[in-house]
């Protein structure tokens, strides 16, 4: 992206609010595809859906398959009505998306679709674990950890859990 990433949280921040907006990052590039992502941690989540703020080229858009590649990422931490918040830069060829779906040009459609929620949601899942396990219906952390390669670690099998007392 033209600016370094520093430079658009410190814009997001005088726009949105330090208080308010002090975000995770997520960061990809992939072929003609960069993205720099800034991202409310799991228990940062809110009730308004206006604040996710999508940009392609530095455009405002809208897209569901952006929306939903956010929500399926924020899956497990979100309870019903709580929208996550987003301020997300993607810089991508022309060619490789259409604003010729509504006449204000602000919703558009990507050519390849599937790489585009794939890539997207990868990215935020990734940096939402890094942050915050994934809460366990046991109580317990849930059973891998990601490593700084970007691996997951299965869990050791040095110390079983304790066995259920009987009724």
């Amino acid at each position: 992206l033209r600016k370094p990433a520093a430079d658009y949280l410190a814009r997001a921040q005088a726009v949105l609010g330090k208080e308010l907006f002090q975000p995770l990052t997520a960061t990809v590039a992939r072929g003609g595809l960069k993205v720099i992502a800034y991202l409310s941690p799991p228990d940062g989540i809110g009730y308004a859906r206006n604040m996710q703020h999508w940009f392609i080229n530095r455009r405002p858009v809208t897209s569901r398959l952006l929306s939903q590649a956010l929500y399926k990422a924020y899956e497990p931490y979100r309870a019903p009505n709580h929208q996550p918040y987003c301020l997300v830069f993607i810089e991508l060829p022309p060619s490789h998306y259409d604003v010729n779906v509504h006449p204000a040009k602000r919703e558009i459609r990507f050519q390849h679709e599937r790489d585009i929620f794939d890539l997207l949601h990868d990215a935020f899942a990734k940096r939402l674990l890094e942050a915050k396990p994934v809460p366990s219906p046991f109580g317990r952390p849930a059973p891998y950890e990601i490593q700084p390669n970007g691996a997951v670690k299965e869990p050791s099998t040095e110390t079983a859990p304790a066995d259920l007392p009987s009724p």
